[in-house]
């Protein structure tokens, strides 16, 4: 199954810069109550803790769904040098999915057979007033 923020774009992006996979899948049932007949908007998110782009870095992207706020931590990274460019492109792909935007060493990579990655967690709460 597809998490609902993948998109074909996301997809051949990700192939077009080959420097860095940045997936994260979450598995989860509907909500009740959400906005939209269940689908998730992830936008304007802001750092609720730590340092930005850094491991334990937490951004709050508020009202994913109705009465819903979503914690996006930042997990882990293959190397100190895969960098988060932007926590969620809203100029291309699909506005209302969560597409973060990664690189290593600022788009240098030393081979093709490599896989540099992000590791994303997210953790759905209740939304605060």
């Amino acid at each position: 199954m597809k998490p609902y923020f993948y998109s074909e774009t996301f997809r051949a992006t990700l192939k077009k810069a080959a420097a860095v996979v940045a997936v994260v899948f979450v598995s989860f049932g509907s909500f009740a109550g959400t906005n939209n007949g269940g689908e998730l908007i992830f936008r304007n998110p802001v750092l609720a803790s730590g340092t930005a782009g850094a491991d334990g870095a937490i951004y709050r992207f508020s009202n994913v769904a109705t009465g819903l706020d979503a914690l996006v931590k930042i997990n882990g990274r293959s190397s100190s040098l895969v960098t988060l460019v932007n926590i969620d492109l809203s100029n291309t792909g699909f506005d209302k999915a969560f597409q973060p935007q990664v690189t290593y060493n600022n788009g240098n990579t030393p081979d093709g057979n490599t896989d540099y990655w992000m590791e994303f967690g997210i953790s759905f709460v209740q939304k605060v007033p």
